[in-house]
């Protein structure tokens, strides 16, 4: 009978790496040394020993040995030098977003470095176009800047709040979407999350977005600790809302309502009981200097005239939270010149508003209302700043809603309404005098009124219980830990184990007394206490500490994206741009740690050198 022909097998090649496949056909093999094809159709791996034993290939193995490559005269690629260049590369585009730099000009300076530097082997390899740099940005740093998603998809992962706001650019709408977590290793962080287009702006469209953009970075809804949102229908409706329909999907959701948009609205609606509109006065004077330098230049003159020094108005927007203040102070400051300059004009070419205002002043009954709203905003913008500050938390928003309450309820019942008030009260008449004291107390009695309906009091007073436990928990362990080692412990280790604890104990009292930041000093108690053995009370913690205290880093995104979304670059995407804030708000380090950060890590240098960056 006719025998069945042997066919190659690859797992020969492992124990003779000399051989390969035939390109003609499978049953033959090609020997890489003897660099001819041999038969292996009868005799199978029996026909490869064979060739192996014979004379001729022995003879061209000793050859080989003996022979030196091409290739060994050839100088190694230098990878130390390569991932110098990129780590490079990565941070002049890090820098050009980090400070709204144009890519055309880290073109120039891409091309400029080696010019400047010619005896440094790294700036002669930097080559970074505008294309690359773009793609640099969207492929890799901005994919990095999202690595604390890792943390937050963790079944064990801490509690996080979602936070978004709308403004246009142009006829675009814009949504950003941040998160605010808290865990003991990186303290209280405010990440952005996503940054998206959409015309859809009813309750139904932005919440099924919300669920969408969650899904698609694998997220669950249940790890959601509270929602936060401008104080509008559209978010908090009792019926139709945002947060309504997120109830749906998670009830346990908070909703935080943001309590800079309840003071600012509160100042703007109690403000307007006064008979004097302040706001309307700042806006008018500052819009009549604002265009014309003939204006301003005849206003300089009556600064000379009045022996004041000269300093422009400064611009009040109705939709800011901490404008007002500053532009009142300026407006008081240059009072004389200004008033001076205005009743000069006459009444046909000074604004009929203006001129009926600075008329009436000649009594002190216009000017006593901006040094009375001046005086009323220096509660508020304090409490405002407080709330804008990155670290303050929900366990420190009663304490600052609450002390607003208690400044004004304790200005009311003293009648104090500032120095320069009573004074100029104390010069007018009676009636007038008594007119104008009940027109402030009546505003007082306002804000109460008006911020009660927005502000959660109790729950906010609920979350105020884990600042005070801070202090009960470390003086009850620090008792105890005295008492067992003086009463109990006997053994050595349990006694240096007491009188370790105790100085951790101590660290955080101390802690504790100089007021540092509430997050922080949680995270210290959980590093020094283990956060394994307080899981329960980690979770605890996590979820009070995610909860937002105002809308304000949401609102920085929109300053930072018209800082780079210039009518200038009016061809930027809504990628790019989300791609740049994202970079710009998530990471916190400077362009020289950055540097640093990115040299260290194999994973992004790896990443920025591959061709897939460019999919």
């Amino acid at each position: 009978p006719k025998k069945r022909m042997c066919n190659y097998r690859t797992e020969w090649e492992t124990t003779y790496n000399w051989i390969r496949k035939s390109y003609d056909c499978t049953t033959k093999v090609f020997c890489t040394v003897c660099k001819k094809e041999f038969s292996i159709s009868h005799g199978r791996e029996a026909d490869v020993k064979h060739h192996a034993s014979g004379k001729q290939h022995a003879q061209n193995c000793e050859r080989q040995k003996q022979n030196t490559l091409l290739t060994s005269f050839f100088s190694k690629p230098d990878d130390t030098l390569n991932e110098k260049v990129v780590a490079a590369e990565l941070t002049q585009v890090y820098h050009t977003v980090f400070h709204h730099h144009s890519y055309k000009s880290g073109d120039c300076e891409s091309k400029l470095v080696s010019t400047l530097f010619p005896d440094s082997t790294i700036a002669k390899n930097i080559h970074c176009g505008c294309t690359k740099a773009e793609t640099l940005v969207k492929s890799v740093l901005a994919p990095m800047s999202l690595e604390f998603l890792h943390e937050l998809r963790k079944s064990e992962g801490p509690y996080f709040s979602i936070s978004t706001d709308a403004s246009n650019k142009g006829n675009v709408k814009i949504y950003p979407i941040v998160v605010r977590y808290w865990t003991p290793e990186q303290g209280l962080q405010d990440k952005l999350l996503d940054f998206y287009e959409d015309s859809d702006e009813s309750a139904n469209g932005i919440s099924s977005t919300l669920l969408h953009k969650l899904s698609s970075y694998k997220l669950t809804l249940e790890k959601v600790s509270s929602y936060c949102a401008d104080n509008v229908n559209v978010n908090y409706g009792k019926r139709k809302s945002v947060y309504q329909n997120l109830m749906k999907e998670n009830p346990n959701i908070l909703p935080v309502n943001c309590p800079a948009h309840v003071l600012h609205n509160t100042v703007k609606h109690a403000s307007n009981t006064l008979k004097v509109d302040v706001e309307t006065l700042v806006i008018k004077t500052f819009n009549h200097f604002s265009t014309l330098a003939k204006r301003v230049a005849e206003l300089k003159k009556i600064f000379d005239f009045v022996d004041l020094e000269y300093a422009s108005l400064l611009c009040h927007v109705p939709a800011r939270w901490l404008s007002l203040l500053p532009a009142i102070n300026r407006l008081l400051s240059t009072w004389r010149a200004v008033k001076c300059y205005f009743v000069l004009l006459g009444p046909e070419e000074c604004p009929r508003t203006l001129w009926n205002l600075f008329t009436v002043s000649e009594n002190g009954t216009v000017e006593i209302h901006p040094y009375f709203l001046q005086n009323f905003l220096k509660v508020f913008n304090a409490a405002v700043l407080s709330l804008e500050n990155a670290s303050t938390t929900a366990c420190e928003l009663y304490v600052i809603m609450d002390g607003v309450q208690m400044k004004l309820c304790q200005r009311k019942s003293d009648q104090f309404f500032g120095s320069k008030v009573q004074h100029a009260l104390d010069e007018m008449m009676n009636s007038e005098a008594k007119n104008l004291r009940q027109d402030f107390t009546n505003l007082m009695k306002l804000p109460s009124n008006i911020w009660r309906s927005d502000f959660n009091f109790p729950l906010m007073a609920t979350c105020t219980r884990f600042s005070a436990w801070l202090p009960k928990v470390i003086w009850s362990t620090k008792v105890f830990l005295k008492l067992w080692q003086q009463h109990i412990s006997r053994t050595p280790s349990i006694r240096t184990s007491c009188m370790t604890s105790s100085a951790a104990l101590n660290k955080l009292s101390r802690s504790w007394r100089k007021r540092r930041n509430l997050s922080d000093i949680w995270s210290e108690v959980f590093k020094k206490g283990g956060a394994a053995d307080f899981t329960n009370m980690k979770k605890l913690i996590s979820l009070v500490l995610s909860i937002p205290v105002s809308n304000a880093y949401t609102e920085r995104v929109f300053s930072l994206m018209g800082g780079r979304w210039t009518d200038v670059r009016n061809r930027y995407a809504v990628d790019l741009v989300k791609c740049e804030t994202q970079v710009k708000m998530n990471f916190n380090m400077s362009c020289k740690d950055f540097y640093h950060f990115v040299l260290g890590n194999k994973d992004i240098i790896q990443n920025a050198k591959s061709s897939n960056k460019y999919e």
